[in-house]
């Protein structure tokens, strides 16, 4: 055994929990190193050092002589110094026999049980969730794609953390033009650490600033596997259970994991209602105020005396009024996300009763304004990923219906489209089937097909195999 290699390898962690194990041979020795609690050790006692203690011989450093002396059912694989180094980090044991580094797979797999993920609980369809080791997230798409055309391509981002991510794909269905750019852009990536895979969309996306996503992301196995059946390339990232998905789509948003697996009629009847409930959370609070504030002439004379008669004694002016009730909001609602479980239900039923009671009777807001609020955000959670963003929006078209009234609605309304309408996701654009229409995809956007009557792949994309299903329709 080289004892410079030896002192070399170990002097590479300064850390206590490096075990440094010598195995004494009759005419050679041999010296194992891995570190505590991220390696198998028993596993490498019973297939390792047991065999290899019990041939009484020299430690031979020949690979096929040395993979015939032991019963390691792993991968074994010669290594650099620095590929040692890297391995004993991530958890592998290094053997090291005369001047050769053998690399040994022996890592422990400590992750939790697959469950439903709790983000996206569910009524029908698998309930399967991504968990934070990679390699059981590749298992998971293996069982639903159970084809060689399913590709993982590993790579490794982070200076310090070393952390493995994946590139998913089906070869012969994925543009290789996207498949490329993703590769481009996470090769380009140069940082220490990645923690998570929203540090990785964060990196690759396109406009990082903008208030709208372009990295789709999922925790179910049945969600991922059917976007890359669609084309799509997943990312997934060790130690996240949310894998990515690119190109991303605005529609899909408003898709949920469980329209696959119910009627067609029903899913339409849903996303219109999804569509409908984003509609009236974004504009209803900010046509109340334009109404009230400008364009109060447009209201029947009844409701208009309803309003006058609730929004009396009021010291606010409708804008700043509906800014502050909406603040309140939000207020709560972030109290009550971060909140124990158990807290954070008395917290929502404290705020959502007592406090706008009290509001009201005090003479701090109105009843109407409560009441509106109040049915904003419960439509704004008809589509769970885009509550931030309609949020956002929701505040600053309030702002511009004070000032303008109906008029600064619309023009906020469409800048809000031409920004969209300008927006890409890997040369996809944003808005596709709507802007610019396509015939094709647009039957399955809002109106859910069924699957015999959609036996085509997505024409937004320029995909290698368009065709998914074939029977006496399209044959």
């Amino acid at each position: 055994m080289d004892e410079e290699k030896k002192k070399r390898l170990s002097g590479a962690f300064l850390t206590d929990d490096l075990i440094v194990r010598p195995l004494k041979g009759k005419k050679s020795d041999a010296c194992l190193f891995y570190l505590d609690g991220m390696t198998d050790v028993t596993r490498l006692e019973e297939e390792v050092i047991k065999p290899l203690i019990a041939t009484g011989q020299a430690f031979v450093t020949d690979k096929e002589r040395l993979l015939s002396s032991i019963s390691f059912s792993g991968t074994i694989k010669t290594a650099t110094e620095q590929e040692a180094v890297e391995g004993v980090a991530a958890g592998d044991a290094v053997l090291l026999v005369g001047d050769t580094y053998y690399l040994l797979s022996t890592r422990k797999a400590n992750s939790r049980s697959v469950t439903e993920p709790p983000t996206t609980p569910i009524v029908k369809g698998p309930r399967e969730g991504f968990v934070e080791d990679v390699k059981t997230n590749m298992t998971l798409l293996r069982r639903k794609i159970r084809s060689n055309k399913l590709v993982f391509k590993r790579l490794t981002m982070g200076k310090i953390t070393a952390t493995t991510v994946i590139l998913a794909y089906v070869d012969g269905v994925a543009p290789l033009s996207v498949v490329n750019t993703v590769k481009e852009r996470l090769s380009d990536i140069e940082i220490d650490g990645v923690p998570d895979s929203s540090y990785v969309a964060k990196m690759i996306e396109k406009r990082p600033y903008s208030l709208f996503r372009q990295i789709g992301n999922s925790e179910k196995a049945d969600v991922i596997a059917s976007k890359l059946l669609d084309g799509r390339v997943a990312i997934l990232v060790d130690g996240s259970p949310i894998v990515l998905t690119v190109p991303f789509l605005l529609i899909e948003d408003f898709e949920d994991s469980q329209d696959r697996y119910k009627k067609p009629s029903l899913v339409t009847f849903s996303r219109l209602v999804r569509l409908f409930g984003v509609f009236f959370a974004l504009f209803l609070p900010a046509a109340f105020v334009a109404v009230q504030s400008h364009q109060y002439q447009i209201l029947p004379l009844q409701l208009m005396i309803t309003i006058l008669n609730s929004t009396g004694g009021i010291p606010f002016s409708p804008t700043l009024e509906m800014i502050i009730a909406l603040l309140l909001f939000e207020i709560l609602s972030e109290a009550s996300i971060r909140m124990p479980r158990h807290v954070g239900m008395a917290l929502s039923v404290v705020g959502a009763i007592v406090l706008g009671q009290t509001a009201v009777e005090a003479g701090f807001l109105s009843s109407i304004t409560v009441l509106i609020v109040a049915m904003s955000g419960i439509g704004i959670y008809t589509v769970p990923d885009q509550v931030s963003v309609i949020s956002t929006l929701r505040m600053f078209l309030v702002v511009a219906a004070g000032l303008l009234g109906i008029y600064g609605l619309l023009l906020y309304s469409l800048a809000i489209l031409a920004y969209l309408s300008d927006m890409s996701s890997f040369g996809i654009p944003y808005l596709s089937p709507f802007a610019p229409i396509d015939q094709n995809d647009i039957k399955d956007a809002l109106i859910k097909l069924n699957v015999s009557d959609n036996p085509l792949r997505p024409f937004s994309q320029r995909l290698n195999n368009r065709t998914k299903l074939k029977n006496r329709r399209n044959v």
